[in-house]
C-alpha cells in the first residue's frame, strides 16, 4: 500500500480516487506503465504486468467495437490509447 501511495505522487494525471479502490490501483499502474517509471515492489510488478497485457487486449477489441458502430472519433480516441500502451509513450 505505501508503494502504491508513493506512485500516486509521480503519476502525470492526477487519481481522484482513494488508494483502495481496484479501479485507482489499476489507473495509478497503467499510468506508471506507460511513464515508463521503475516499480520497487514484486506485488506492483506483478500486477502492472497483469494489467498491461489486458489493457492492451481491451484496448484493441474496444477499438474493434467502436470501428464496426462507425464513430470515427471515437475510434481515433481509442487508437491513441492502444499506440500510448504499446510504445509506453504519452
Amino acid at each position: 500500500k505505501q508503494e502504491l501511495m508513493r506512485l500516486v505522487e509521480r503519476v502525470p494525471i492526477p487519481v481522484k480516487e482513494g488508494v483502495d479502490e481496484p479501479s485507482a490501483k489499476t489507473n495509478v499502474l497503467l499510468q506508471a506503465y506507460i511513464s515508463q517509471l521503475k516499480l520497487d515492489g514484486f506485488s506492483l510488478l506483478s500486477d502492472m504486468t497483469y494489467i498491461t497485457q489486458s489493457a492492451a487486449r481491451l484496448m484493441r477489441c474496444i477499438h474493434e467495437i467502436v470501428l464496426k458502430r462507425g464513430w470515427a472519433a471515437l475510434a481515433e480516441r481509442v487508437l491513441n490509447f492502444c499506440k500510448m500502451i504499446d510504445r509506453r509513450m504519452w
